[in-house]
């Protein structure tokens, strides 16, 4: 079906003077710009821990680790300016017992794999200090995302030296400040994510909402606009907002990545996923109340299912339907190391979902939309 400029204009135009008489979602938008900016401006907060005194660190790890991965982590080491990090097998450390003894003042990130097969990582700091570990830390969750090009489920605990009950790593959080455990990449990936639901699956959803209640969706349907046209404006107009948007966060905490064509190419497809699901949601509310009410039971299934895919194999493959995961990974590593050329087969996996989802939502729109 030919698809007509002059209507595409009027319907985005339509889109667009909706927004300006919504002034709350204007002055939100402008808040995640502002949150931006104070995170982008308390750079030397975040890094005070680098210019203190260091300890040296050994990373030491079972036989069941993979080697290629230990490699990797030696030839990234091998740059470093701060004090050494020097990583050894398990079995070549001295033990007290089953403890491992380090040097005198050197903390320890131990490496192990659990019964279920999952990896476990204990970060061993010295003293009452584990703010000191910070610079072996992000260089060693950086090192470990860029080998693995997605972010690796481990279980993740720490404790003294000399401590054997672990300590879990929300108790770590209580005793350091945020910055020095939540990095700029990952809060920018979480503002991202929540500026690509506001302006792809909230507002679309307003929106239309309130087309339905007045009468001008169905008024739309006795005009030449067809339904591959008004989906089309949507896509348009919500998906150019949420670029935008994501421009302006990347531009401000990430300036390097802002050239990366995957991570793009990743937006792009993401915020389609998204308008799929706001132009699904849209389709099955009638009203503006029943289109919040499930907005927010999508908001609620997404973070229990995400949460429990950890744990049962069930939701795992649940989670594989949902291309929020993908795209929360490839935005991550894509901010941290870059999106290299082994992204390519995961982003062409989550442009497959999201087209899924996409046909989805239009024959719904087609059917219940106008209604």
């Amino acid at each position: 079906m030919t698809l007509r400029l002059s209507i595409l204009r009027v319907l985005w135009r339509k889109e667009w003077l909706r927004l300006r008489k919504q002034p709350m979602a204007i002055l939100l938008l402008g808040l995640l710009t502002a949150v931006c900016v104070l995170i982008a401006t308390s750079g030397p907060e975040m890094q005070r821990s680098a210019g203190a005194s260091v300890p040296p660190c050994w990373i030491v790890y079972d036989a069941q680790i993979d080697a290629n991965w230990m490699n990797s982590l030696r030839e990234k080491s091998k740059t470093l300016e701060h004090p050494p990090i020097r990583i050894s097998p398990a079995s070549e450390m001295p033990h007290s017992g089953d403890a491992i003894v380090y040097p005198s003042g050197a903390c320890g990130i131990e490496i192990s794999q659990l019964k279920s097969g999952q990896l476990l990582v204990v970060f061993r700091h010295t003293g009452t200090q584990p703010d000191l570990m910070w610079p072996h830390s992000q260089w060693f969750w950086a090192t470990t995302v860029e080998y693995f090009e997605a972010i690796p489920h481990l279980q993740i605990l720490a404790q003294p030296m000399g401590n054997r009950s672990p300590q879990l790593a929300s108790d770590l959080l209580k005793q350091t400040s945020l910055a020095d455990l939540v990095n700029v990449e990952l809060i920018g990936s979480m503002l991202i994510f929540g500026a690509q639901f506001f302006c792809c699956v909230h507002l679309l959803i307003s929106f239309s909402s309130q087309d339905r209640e007045r009468g001008t969706l169905l008024a739309l349907a006795l005009t030449p606009a067809s339904v591959a046209e008004i989906i089309v404006a949507k896509c348009l107009f919500h998906g150019s907002l949420s670029l935008i948007m994501t421009g302006v966060i990347i531009g401000i905490l990430k300036p390097a990545a802002f050239a990366a064509p995957l991570l793009w190419g990743t937006l792009v497809v993401s915020s389609l996923g998204f308008i799929s699901v706001g132009i699904l949601l849209s389709s099955l509310a009638r009203t503006q109340s029943t289109a919040a009410l499930l907005t927010l039971c999508y908001m609620l299934g997404v973070a229990l299912i995400y949460h429990l895919a950890n744990d049962l194999s069930a939701f795992k493959r649940l989670r594989q339907l949902m291309f929020e995961h993908t795209s929360f990974q490839l935005v991550y590593v894509g901010l941290k190391t870059g999106l290299g050329g082994a992204a390519l087969s995961k982003l062409a996996g989550l442009a497959g979902v999201v087209t899924c989802w996409l046909v989805l939502a239009t024959q719904v729109f087609a059917r219940r939309g106008w209604r």
